[in-house]
């Protein structure tokens, strides 16, 4: 498990903090909205959106709830890194299997599912090998069909898309989650980023449950933590 995965490591750090304020905003929200399966993207590459996707869902674990973190970046995988997973099964390899079957095998799809030792209630599936023709397999039946079922077996699910910016893959996934939060890094992200980017989900009426801004210096996160809203 990587460090950049603070809210496991050291649940004093100032980040720490800033993810569980994030969680409190999230279940809020949840509650509001009834967002059970929620997409985490972002602006551009390289914001920070995985990290805030595995933060988050680790301090949801961690209040004793059944957490299912998807790596639904098919070109890019990034969650395999940071929790050390190994991509030889996994989201892409699932899709292939069941368009081949012409079913959705649900003990398939759990066995594919690794349970994460170092958090109690977290779970992810990974991205699986590498997918040139990753849209091909995310605009599936097959794709839609396997988060219908697993919105039956846990209480909330992260999924980890690829940017916003050059990434047809997002605007697609947006279209079986509750909701979506967009990630934007500190000084680097533009407002025209972000509202093109809402612009973009909301074209697939999907809605953008918040942002939330990554990279600030502590000084600034002591006043305004990174949260969503």
């Amino acid at each position: 498990m990587k460090k950049s995965l603070i809210t496991a490591i050291n649940v004093e750090d100032i980040a720490s903090e800033a993810y569980r304020e994030l969680r409190t905003i999230f279940q809020y929200r949840n509650e509001e909205m009834n967002k059970q399966v929620v997409l985490i993207t972002s602006c551009h590459d390289r914001a920070g959106k995985s990290t805030v996707c595995a933060n988050l869902g680790i301090t949801l674990a961690q209040k004793k709830k059944k957490i299912l973190i998807i790596d639904a970046n098919l070109r890019k995988p990034r969650l395999d890194s940071l929790f050390e997973t190994k991509k030889e099964n996994g989201l892409s390899k699932v899709i292939k299997n069941f368009q081949q079957l012409g079913i959705v095998n649900e003990e398939k799809l759990m066995d594919a599912i690794l349970k994460v030792k170092e958090v109690e209630g977290l779970f992810i599936l990974p991205s699986g090998p590498i997918q040139v023709n990753s849209t091909e397999l995310i605009d599936s039946q097959e794709m839609k069909k396997i988060v219908e079922l697993l919105r039956q077996k846990f209480d909330h699910i992260l999924i980890d898309s690829p940017s916003i910016k050059n990434e047809s893959d997002t605007i697609v996934l947006s279209h079986f989650v509750d909701g979506v939060i967009l990630v934007a890094e500190y000084l680097k992200t533009t407002d025209l980023d972000i509202i093109s980017a809402i612009e973009h989900i909301k074209k697939v009426d999907a809605q953008v449950m918040g942002v939330v801004v990554t990279k600030a210096k502590i000084k600034r996160r002591l006043r305004n933590k990174t949260s969503v809203g």
